[in-house]
């Protein structure tokens, strides 16, 4: 009802994205496209970022990334705004918070991040040592990766988000 992609009639910038997505695949028009937008812009927070409809309207940034790109996709254009948002999310250890709330950065929002950021065409390079060093501190002898400093066990999906990050730093 919200001109987006849910259940419940509050749309979800992830659901919105991949719904974007389903329908580019179908090679299917979206044929509400400023419905579409207002369902993500419901979701901004104050600071630019985008939230889930329950998440108390603080950013997080995984929502963030998917309303980027599904504006991207809708309008042609990068919000800059919620860029130099999510740009704030890496910490003193190069990784990226999930949200400013989030006391431990980690690798599955680190390598989302870097994704969004190179895919917008935002220079990675002040922050490329710092985020190297952050996945590379998460690689284990096993040669796979964990998702935090704190895990013990290394598996398949850290390990993919790892390389996608690394990807997303390579020039």
């Amino acid at each position: 009802s919200d001109g987006g992609f849910a259940d419940d009639g509050k749309s979800y910038p992830y659901g919105i994205f991949m719904g974007i997505n389903l329908y580019q695949d179908s090679a299917l028009a979206l044929s509400e496209i400023p419905k579409l937008i207002a369902a993500l812009e419901c979701c901004r927070s104050r600071e630019g970022a985008f939230h889930n409809p329950h998440g108390g309207g603080k950013g997080m940034l995984l929502s963030t990334s998917a309303a980027i790109l599904a504006l991207r996709q809708l309008t042609g254009k990068v919000d800059e705004l919620a860029v130099a948002w999510m740009s704030g999310q890496q910490g003193e250890t190069g990784g990226f918070h999930a949200s400013p709330d989030t006391p431990m950065p980690d690798l599955l929002s680190t390598a989302v991040a870097l994704f969004t950021l190179k895919i917008c065409g935002v220079p990675l390079d002040d922050m490329a040592g710092s985020a190297r060093e952050f996945i590379l501190d998460h690689w284990h002898e096993n040669g796979g990766f964990t998702g935090t400093l704190v895990d013990d066990c290394a598996d398949c999906e850290y390990t993919f988000y790892a390389l996608m990050a690394l990807g997303a730093l390579a020039k």
